[in-house]
């Protein structure tokens, strides 16, 4: 806009037909860019999402889930607020109740190492066995 040669007013704009007028580019641009913002919102909501599942995958497996898809279910996701840390300390007490109750969702903890059966631990050949005599050649 141009400033008016008015001297009652001299701050007062002028009417300026060519300037004033609007762009219909301009118009169409404006739609766009709002439409690109709002897909940028909803990707953003979705990455914060996707982010927010992982990292309580991420303790869950931590804690010993065997499937951390079935113990998410359990847990309300959308009600957690995570710290300052990016953790969510009322997730550990959620995964210490969910252990009490249904205990077979979690690894038992073992020590390192080989643990369960043992085919060969306290067994010895005998002679009076005749199939270990065949096989053993005796």
């Amino acid at each position: 806009m141009k400033l008016s040669p008015n001297p009652t007013n001299p701050v007062a704009p002028a009417f300026d037909p060519v300037s004033d007028r609007q762009n219909p580019l301009d118009i169409e641009n404006r739609s766009v860019i709002a439409s690109l913002q709002a897909e940028n919102e909803s990707l953003k909501a979705q990455l914060d999402a996707a982010q927010r599942i992982a990292r309580v995958d991420a303790m869950l497996i931590k804690a010993g889930a065997k499937n951390p898809a079935c113990v998410r279910a359990l847990i309300d996701i959308v009600a957690l607020q995570a710290d300052a840390n990016g953790s969510f300390p009322a997730l550990e007490s959620a995964i210490a109740t969910i252990k009490e109750e249904e205990p077979y969702l979690f690894h038992e903890n073992h020590p390192a190492g080989l643990f369960g059966f043992r085919p060969t631990e306290g067994w010895k050949p005998s002679d009076s066995d005749p199939f270990v005599r065949g096989f053993l050649g005796l």
